[in-house]
């Protein structure tokens, strides 16, 4: 399967030597997303597995420069009307392997009948739909000529939300609505702008009391319990982990597949009960692959891109900044999903955070680069 991911790489390649400089102009508007990057490849010097850690470490930076690539050759608008076109791809055919495939496309053992689709569980799918659904509704609002497909789409992916049974995508999906009806406020006036911020501050304050004060009730309102479904016990196992090398980790990408009987994943599955195969939490994945070193940069990577998406005009695709990111955010409680190689939903999110740090919200790297170069020769 990994060289199924050639031909990909490729391609990625082509594209961004075609606009290079425009690339290279993109991929330093995110510079501590270049920084961790580059900490993915030095921990190689010190992972338990040094050649899985480099090739994962390539993949993770292939993946990127997807991304950026993307970036730097499209606008807005038009990024959002390709996004919204692959979803619509997954959607019709996670419809057709459910419907007709039930055997692939609905778990069997774990969750029997819920819909996995083209993944490999509920989870996954939930996930993936969740994003789709945020994508679609800013397409329709961006793109008004096919406004009724996309809404139709959206609502598709909805649908799939629901019938993986997944309640972290459920919940991702009813807050990222709500971000988007905040931006949609903002976007209207300064007086609407004070009423979205007043709303979006009480409804922020209102979950951390919840959080803090009544944590079973707003469990039981998801169908979770006190553990989220086992995943704090693993978070434990973790920790333990983590303090054996606290500063620098285990390497990036090294833990989860070495199988020797003194690695962190024989003592953490032994703890268990069963193979572990993630973190199940993006911050202490990172914590264990990177210590506290990288921990600390994507700490201030993802710090910066909140204050550049806050700060920042909503306007046009940066509709889709604000929600995505609540959205990824929230998953990343309960998922390993920061700093995926070969990963879809880590590609939207290299997506947002590149294009949130460009000055120009309305055209492509490239065509304001075509403009510079007119404007001299004039």
């Amino acid at each position: 399967l990994r060289y199924a991911f050639f031909p990909a790489y490729l391609l990625i390649l082509l594209m961004v030597a075609r606009d290079l400089r425009a690339s290279l102009s993109a991929a330093f508007c995110a510079p501590f997303l270049l920084a961790i990057t580059g900490f993915c490849f030095v921990s190689a010097l010190w992972s338990i597995d040094p050649e899985v850690t480099f090739r994962r470490a390539v993949g993770l930076a292939l993946t990127n420069l997807a991304a950026v690539g993307f970036v730097a050759s499209l606008s807005w608008r038009r990024l959002l009307q390709s996004l919204a076109i692959v979803f619509a791809f997954l959607i019709v055919f996670c419809y057709v392997v459910c419907l007709f495939v039930p055997a692939y496309g609905r778990m069997q053992v774990e969750f029997p009948g819920a819909w996995q689709g083209a993944w490999s569980n509920k989870n996954m799918l939930g996930m993936q739909m969740a994003a789709g659904f945020v994508v679609l509704c800013c397409a329709a609002l961006a793109d008004r000529a096919h406004r009724r497909l996309w809404l139709g789409f959206a609502g598709a992916a909805l649908g799939l939300v629901i019938m993986s049974t997944s309640k972290t995508a459920l919940v991702s999906v009813l807050l990222a609505a709500v971000a988007m009806g905040l931006v949609i406020l903002i976007r209207r006036g300064p007086v609407t702008a004070l009423i979205g911020a007043y709303l979006g501050a009480v409804g922020v304050v209102g979950l951390g009391f919840c959080i803090a004060f009544i944590p079973d009730l707003a469990l039981g309102l998801i169908g979770k319990d006190a553990t989220l479904t086992g995943r704090t016990l693993i978070w434990s196992s973790v920790v333990g982990q983590i303090a054996h090398r606290p500063w620098l980790g285990f390497g990036f990408g090294a833990v989860w597949d070495n199988k020797d009987i003194w690695s962190p994943l024989a003592t953490i599955s032994k703890q268990q009960g069963f193979t572990v195969h993630e973190a199940h939490n993006a911050w202490l994945q990172i914590t264990l692959d990177l210590g506290f070193v990288g921990i600390g940069i994507w700490s201030l990577a993802y710090l910066c891109l909140w204050l550049q998406i806050t700060l920042r005009p909503y306007r046009n695709g940066n509709l889709l900044a604000l929600p995505f990111l609540l959205l990824f955010s929230l998953t990343s409680i309960t998922e390993a999903s920061f700093l995926s190689q070969n990963n879809w939903l880590w590609m939207l999110f290299v997506i947002v955070a590149v294009k949130a740090g460009l000055k120009s919200d309305e055209t492509s790297l490239k065509q304001v680069w075509m403009r510079a170069a007119v404007a001299r020769a004039a």
